[in-house]
């Protein structure tokens, strides 16, 4: 099953590049552009209204459609995107690039994670989710890190270029190597059904009751990653710490190693052990990466940040492992792409909320702020779990 995921895994791997590509690059476009911290905000922002706007179509065209020709398509509409930003005299043709990379990043994200669930049983559901976190990871790894060094030697421009070029390669591996199931996850949930073997019935008062608190968590968690990871993050290690461009692509590179390991790691101890083992001692890093920042600068308070960033990191692909733990294959589609307006969302209010807050009150308060929002995180799953009743473990509950 692996050997099958592995084009995915690739393409994955790739795909990433043309989000992560644009943080460490930031600083160099505020100051060409002249750019207040809202309109900067606005242009990381609008990659989060896109997907939010798309949730919903692109889970009934993954449910519906090949899906080849969507990850084709999704990795055209990206390396457009990545043209138009690298190519850009303005704001404005910045932000139509950025919408289109939108447009990819949630076609292609729900397509792969439909594909990804439908092969892995709840017994391997957790690792196999995550190790697409960890191919995401490998190129938010890679992104940053070139990014930064091709600013500070060439120009900030050039990495877009090279990013669409690696994603036109990873599509290639992908479209020869990735062959898809003769049946569709509706046809194989019809055939589950007459031989018995489908899941129990539940009403939709159940099903609203379950997946309510899972769509919240997700919301939370784009919140967060939208508003201090890719937002306030990076523009606080140049403007406060007055990190360079290349050594902030090393930093944000290097929380990437972190995540991918973390990921790794407890994407098995998620399918072993359950899920709460993941949620809790994720979010409470997470929350600590906040708090981090206001270290004195002796004990490198950026470098603290970024180390517990990477290590909460395995919170990202929990939201989607818990959804797939309890939705059926052939709605699996539209309940993910129902998840992303809720992630989506709160990438997108969290990304405005804060550069709003960095015009007004600098960086103290907002830094503050998002790590309290954090814990309250920690705390409402915790809650949530615990008056579940917990879960087994081998991913058999869907807590």
């Amino acid at each position: 099953m692996l050997r099958k995921a592995v084009p995915l895994y690739v393409y994955s791997f790739f795909m990433i590049m043309s989000v992560m590509v644009l943080f460490p690059l930031l600083p160099e476009i505020r100051g060409e552009l002249n750019a207040s911290y809202s309109e900067i905000s606005v242009l990381v922002a609008t990659l989060g209204l896109v997907r939010l706007l798309l949730a919903v179509p692109s889970g009934f065209i993954a449910d519906r459609c090949g899906k080849k020709k969507i990850l084709v398509g999704s990795a055209a509409s990206a390396v457009l995107g990545l043209v138009l930003i690298g190519t850009a005299q303005g704001l404005v043709q910045m932000v139509l690039g950025r919408a289109l990379i939108g447009a990819s990043s949630i076609l292609s994200t729900v397509s792969i994670v439909v594909i990804l669930a439908g092969m892995a049983g709840p017994e391997h559901r957790g690792a196999t989710l995550s190790m697409n976190n960890v191919a995401h990871n490998a190129g938010a790894i890679v992104a940053p890190v070139f990014a930064g060094l091709l600013a500070r030697w060439v120009h900030w421009r050039l990495p877009l270029f090279v990013a669409a070029g690696l994603i036109v390669f990873g599509t290639i591996v992908m479209a020869l190597s990735f062959r898809e199931d003769g049946l569709s996850t509706r046809r194989a949930a019809k055939d589950a059904a007459r031989d018995g073997v489908g899941r129990p019935s539940r009403t939709r008062r159940e099903v609203v009751l379950r997946l309510a608190p899972l769509f919240a968590l997700s919301l939370f968690v784009f919140f967060f990653r939208g508003g201090f990871r890719h937002t306030l993050l990076p523009l606080y290690g140049t403007d406060v710490l007055h990190i360079g461009v290349d050594t902030l692509g090393f930093y944000l590179g290097f929380t990437g190693v972190i995540a991918m390991l973390s990921i790794f790691v407890f994407g098995f101890v998620a399918d072993r052990f359950g899920r709460l083992w993941v949620l809790v001692p994720s979010l409470g890093m997470v929350s600590a990466a906040g708090v981090a920042l206001f270290l004195p600068s002796a004990a490198n308070p950026f470098l603290v940040a970024c180390l517990l960033l990477g290590l909460g990191s395995a919170i990202n692909s929990m939201p989607n492992v818990l959804l797939a733990d309890y939705v059926e294959p052939e709605v699996m589609g539209r309940v993910l792409g129902l998840n992303r307006v809720f992630a989506d969302s709160g990438y997108f209010l969290g990304t405005l909320s804060v550069g709003a807050l960095l015009d007004w009150f600098g960086f103290e308060i907002p830094v503050a702020m998002i790590s309290a929002y954090a814990l309250l995180t920690l705390v409402m799953v915790v809650v949530f779990m615990k008056g579940h009743g917990g879960e087994d473990r081998g991913g058999k509950s869907v807590a």
